[in-house]
């Protein structure tokens, strides 16, 4: 029971120690200031990561085989008498590598 009355006495003291409210006021507000930073820090940071589309090209010539062949044998034709000079094939990928999700957006050039 001595004991009890001994912590009791010391956690009275505590609390009218004006410096130790100092402490406590001082601890909360640094708390509350770092919780603010934070917060707008990374508000901000979302904030600035746009939409970002990357994307890659492969082209390829489908008449690469002219190459080892006499060009004047060979021709593509469409329409009545339209030549083509040569003939490729182009593929594109894209990719959303941002970190916002883009829902329903056209891809424009």
């Amino acid at each position: 029971m001595n004991n009890l009355n001994e912590y009791l006495t010391a956690i009275q003291t505590l609390l009218e120690n004006s410096d130790f409210w100092q402490k406590v006021t001082i601890a909360i507000i640094s708390g509350f200031s770092v919780s603010l930073f934070n917060y707008f820090s990374s508000k901000k940071q979302r904030q600035d990561q746009a939409m970002e589309l990357s994307y890659t090209t492969n082209t390829s010539s489908i008449l690469d085989f002219k190459k080892d062949v006499d060009q004047k044998n060979i021709s593509i034709l469409y329409g009545e008498n339209h030549e083509l000079a040569d003939l490729y094939l182009i593929s594109c990928d894209i990719e959303n590598t941002g970190r916002k999700v883009i829902k329903n957006q056209e891809i424009q050039k």
